[in-house]
């Protein structure tokens, strides 16, 4: 109902690869355990998008709101 795929879900409850490692903090899209630049261009590459994992407030969009929560995520 959310627009957060099966796979997505996954990887924010079990981790990237399945469990070993803690589960990505939001905003690391690349799953790093850091926010930084890498993940500052996968959230603009989905700007203006439905859904998804770069919709951090979950009203439905990629937007500024979002980049606003993201920025008070960034670590590096």
């Amino acid at each position: 109902p959310s627009g957060v795929t099966e796979t997505e879900l996954l990887v924010a409850v079990k981790g990237p690869d399945g469990g070993s490692q803690p589960p990505c903090p939001p905003g690391d899209f690349n799953c790093d355990q850091v926010i930084d630049g890498n993940d500052l261009g996968y959230f603009l590459s989905k700007w203006g998008t439905e859904g998804g994992n770069t919709d951090l407030n979950g009203d439905g969009y990629t937007d500024g709101i979002d980049l606003g929560e993201f920025l008070g995520y960034w670590t590096f």
